[in-house]
């Protein structure tokens, strides 16, 4: 997973063996995207404190949400369902 922010305008980009995704956004501002599993949703993306990305999605009437935490060189990435996922910074 790559997060870049530049003035204002992120972009959330996910490889998996299987697919790539990328979400453009910019913080409160609502957005539609398709999921990796190829749903269509609206979005909005908020900073909670210092070092999460809060994710609302609405998908065919369901609601999720992704929290985007950022610890050092880690970011874990929690959601309302059973799963975490721990990512490790590629050093260069």
């Amino acid at each position: 997973t790559e997060i870049e922010e530049q003035d204002g305008n992120w972009r959330i980009t996910t490889k998996t063996a299987f697919k790539t995704t990328e979400i453009k956004f910019k913080l409160g501002e609502p957005f539609q995207e398709e999921t990796a599993d190829g749903r269509k949703c609206q979005s909005v993306v908020t900073m909670q404190g210092e070092d999460t990305l809060h994710q609302k999605q609405l998908c065919s009437g369901k609601s999720h949400e992704i929290f985007r935490k950022f610890q050092g060189d880690e970011m874990h990435m929690t959601g309302n369902v059973t799963a975490i996922r721990t990512y490790k910074e590629k050093t260069q």
